[in-house]
Formats: structure tokens, C-alpha cells, sequence
């Protein structure tokens, strides 16, 4: 988030507040949609009246005190979370969250608390003043991490329900759009990029992160190192890729990373967000579109090529197959032996 320059987190709001900019709005929203998160972006009336009302129920909850038991369950709650190596924004997340959730009883000891009235927070506090399901889940995840590593109380693991979430198909391109897109840069190192992020299925975070230490070249692959979840794995590099890395290291001669700025470093995502948008003006594509959609295009274009889905998984790094199966449904390998019943129709 700081990297779209003067930006802040407000603690009681739990909201993160920036300039806006059109430039901005769409580079989260390409973030987001590379997560397969449905986005839709309006300019928002403000409800001065529910702001209020958010504003004055969060103020009286957060001003209760907090017992000893509930003080030694953040404590262990937050020793868990770092044993665990959760990621420092999901350490900080989880025990706010679970902070607020005890001082909204804190007229009980947290093993008292039972699932009618977890359902009942839920109901009054999260429902009726209008928070999304995205924060829904996120306090429902503290809640049940917490119930689950102490072991104790009066609530299930399985009683919590998260909320319904929209699954939405991933966008991709032909194959001809494809070709047009990593035509279209002027610039080597963008067109690098793009090919890097295409013929690897790489995410921005990745495409940014390859070191030149990370590339093999006898070996025709790259070490992706820390992908989403912390997991590596090993792509392999098309030849016409390596032909394209030749031409564009005697130009730039990188130091460290594959991809770096103009003054040296790691090249930033926002960059990478901007050629690819470039790129598509350049392509006289109109697609709403994000940079992930090269990679959703990798994966369908090598299933409708005929590779099994459990190597497209090990390619992507995705944990199971199950999130890898949603390509199958945009792949055309299967539809297009499909033969409509309008055919057998005596129509004029």
C-alpha cells in the first residue's frame, strides 16, 4: 500500500486511506481480481449515518477493559501466530480483531463466551452495520484460530460459518490477443517482462522478485522463491525467451534482479501494472483486464494444449488441484467437441 506514495492506516476504522487516483483504483482492482476476488469500483455515497453509528458502537466497545484471561489469550493467541510464522499483517489483523471481539464481552471470561452469542456479535455488530463479508471472514479466521489452539470454552471449530463468497471465472485472452499484447511493448525491458510473465505464469510479486542468481540457464528454468504462501518451484523457460533474455541483458546489464528500476533495485509492481496496460492500448485491446490475466491465459492455453491439471498445478504453485480446476472451465478443449442442438433444427 505505501508504495502508491502518501497512504495511512487508521487503526479504529481498520481501513487504509489514500489518494485517490484513477491509476490507483485500477491497480488495486487488478490486484484484487488476480486473487479471482470479484471487483466492482463506485464512486460511493457516503451513509453519514452509518458512518456515525460504525463510529460510536466501535468507540464504546474498544473503550471496555480487558480482563486478565482475555490478556493471556491475546498473548497466546499472538505466541502461536509467530511460532507459526504467520505474515506480519495477518499477526497484526488476527489480534486486533480478536482484541475487539473480547472487549465486546467483556463482562465474560473468553471461555464463556458460547455460540449464540459469537452469533449474535456477529448478527448486531458486523450485519446490521453493513461491514462486508471479506471482514466477516477475516474476524471469523481470528475467532476460530484462537478457539482451535486453546482448546477450551464453549465453541466448536465447526460452528463457524463463513460467508458465501462470489467464485468468478478467470478473464484470459486468445492466443492471437496474446501475441499482440507481447508484441506491442517498444521498450526490451517491458517486453521481457511480459513475456517472462506469459510463458512462466508468473504473478507481478514473482516476475519482480527473480534474481539473476534464480535463472538456469543449462537447465532451462527459473527458481520462483517464495511465491504466494511462502512456496517455491521450478518453471521452465521457453528458448524464445532465452533468445529475448540475450538481447536484453547486453542492453541493460541488470546487477541483481531480472527487472529493475531506473535507479537501481527491485522493479516495483505498479511498473509492471503500467506496461501491461500500455500494452494493451498498444494491442488495441479493451479487455477490463489485469496483468494476471497472462497467467490465467497460461494456464488455459496449456490445458486446451492437453497437459493434465496436476502438472498446470505444479507450474502455477497452486497448494491443490482444486483451485487449479477452475481453468478447466474456461478452456475450450473440452466445448469445442460440444455440438450445439440448434444444428439438428430444420431453421431458415
Amino acid at each position: 500500500m505505501r508504495s502508491y506514495g502518501k497512504c495511512y492506516y487508521d487503526k479504529k476504522r481498520r481501513e487504509w486511506l489514500l489518494q485517490w487516483s484513477k491509476l490507483t483504483c485500477d491497480s488495486l482492482a487488478d490486484y484484487f481480481a488476480g486473487k479471482r476476488i470479484g471487483i466492482k469500483v463506485t464512486k460511493q455515497v457516503v451513509n453519514e449515518e452509518l458512518i456515525k453509528k460504525r463510529k460510536n458502537t466501535g468507540d464504546e466497545i474498544r473503550s471496555k477493559p480487558l480482563g486478565r484471561k482475555a490478556l493471556d489469550g491475546l498473548d497466546s493467541m499472538a505466541m502461536f501466530l509467530e511460532e507459526n510464522r504467520y505474515s506480519p499483517r495477518t499477526r497484526e489483523s488476527y489480534l486486533s480483531l480478536l482484541e475487539f471481539f473480547f472487549r465486546y464481552f467483556n463482562d465474560k471470561e473468553p471461555f464463556e463466551i458460547n455460540e449464540d452469542e459469537i452469533s449474535r456479535f456477529i448478527y448486531d455488530f458486523i450485519i446490521r452495520l453493513g461491514y462486508s463479508a471479506a471482514y466477516q471472514n477475516q474476524m471469523v479466521s481470528a475467532i476460530k484460530t484462537f478457539y482451535i489452539i486453546s482448546g477450551k470454552g464453549r465453541v466448536k471449530p465447526e460452528f463457524f460459518e463463513r460467508p458465501r463468497r462470489s467464485r468468478a471465472l478467470p478473464k484470459v485472452f486468445s492466443k492471437d490477443e496474446v501475441s499482440r499484447i507481447l508484441n506491442s511493448p517498444r521498450n526490451m525491458k517491458h517486453k521481457l517482462l511480459l513475456w517472462m510473465i506469459y510463458s512462466c505464469g508468473l504473478r507481478r510479486s514473482e516476475v519482480t522478485n527473480i534474481k539473476l542468481t534464480d535463472l538456469d540457464r543449462e537447465r532451462g528454468i527459473v527458481h520462483i522463491r517464495e511465491g504466494k504462501g511462502k512456496v517455491d518451484r521450478i518453471v521452465p523457460v521457453s528458448g524464445k525467451v532465452w533468445e529475448k533474455y540475450d538481447e536484453y541483458f547486453r542492453g541493460y546489464r541488470p546487477r541483481e534482479y531480472l527487472f529493475e528500476g531506473q535507479a537501481g533495485g527491485r522493479y516495483s509492481s505498479e511498473s509492471v501494472y503500467r506496461v501491461f496496460k500500455d500494452a494493451l492500448v498498444r494491442a488495441g485491446i479493451k479487455k477490463d483486464v489485469g496483468v494476471h490475466s497472462l497467467r490465467h491465459s497460461y494456464a488455459t492455453h496449456l490445458h486446451e494444449s492437453g497437459l493434465d491439471i496436476r502438472y498446470i498445478q505444479e507450474l502455477l504453485g497452486h497448494k491443490s488441484t482444486r483451485t487449479t480446476e477452475i481453468y478447466t472451465h474456461v478452456s475450450r478443449r473440452n466445448l469445442i467437441a460440444v455440438r450445439s442442438p440448434i444444428e439438428d433444427l430444420d431453421l431458415k
